[in-house]
């Protein structure tokens, strides 16, 4: 679809308070962006651990966790020249914040149900030069006490071209898991099933959950 078109239905949405219609505009606008990319999704329970998943891929504490539901916000990680957030709001408007900010909202303590209109955040990190062809994605948790967050999650399915299904090993397979499996592989070329928190449970109940 050409820019100058994708412009013009921004312009008429934002005029009139079409949020859903931004967020399909400034995902249009993205595509040839996106389209360099493959876009790695980590789906799954909420607390399930899909941030500290990431983190520990990233060797470094980038994103937010915490007891309770934490990520609130789509979050993109990818190679970049330069270790920043940019956060992309509803209305279109783009503003750049050293990591440390990146709390006040891509978390549901910080920004409870989405009040500041955050789109999305993308994070840049130099570290990432040897997978530069990669973007890695953290969703809210399916399931989450807050409803926005599953919606915002469910939203991304037709994303994914390789996704990792973050399972906690002490409460495995639940009926929603094995919605998001099916539905992950029903969207995705590559299912990867993580299972998380293996450290709680000793290794005769960490064999026996594998098998299951």
């Amino acid at each position: 679809m050409p820019q100058e078109l994708i412009q013009h239905i921004e312009d008429i949405a934002r005029s009139q308070h079409f949020e859903s219609i931004l967020e399909e505009t400034t995902d249009l606008k993205d595509y040839e962006i996106d389209h360099d990319f493959l876009d790695v999704v980590v789906l799954g329970q909420f607390k399930a651990g899909k941030s500290s998943l990431i983190n520990d891929l990233l060797e470094k504490e980038i994103l937010p966790v915490g007891v309770l539901p934490v990520t609130a916000i789509i979050t993109r990680i990818f190679f970049g020249d330069e270790e920043k957030a940019t956060i992309t709001f509803l209305n279109g408007q783009k503003v750049e914040k050293p990591l440390g900010d990146l709390q006040n909202y891509v978390t549901e303590k910080r920004n409870p149900e989405n009040k500041k209109q955050v789109a999305l955040v993308d994070i840049t990190l130099p570290s990432l030069k040897t997978f530069k062809k990669l973007r890695f994605i953290d969703t809210p948790g399916l399931g989450s006490a807050f409803e926005h967050n599953t919606t915002v999650t469910e939203k991304w399915f037709n994303k994914i071209a390789v996704a990792f299904v973050v399972i906690s090993a002490t409460q495995p397979l639940s009926k929603k898991d094995l919605e998001v499996i099916t539905t992950a592989a029903e969207q995705s070329p590559e299912v990867f099933l993580v299972l998380s928190k293996t450290d709680l449970i000793n290794t005769v109940d960490q064999a026996e959950v594998m098998e299951f």
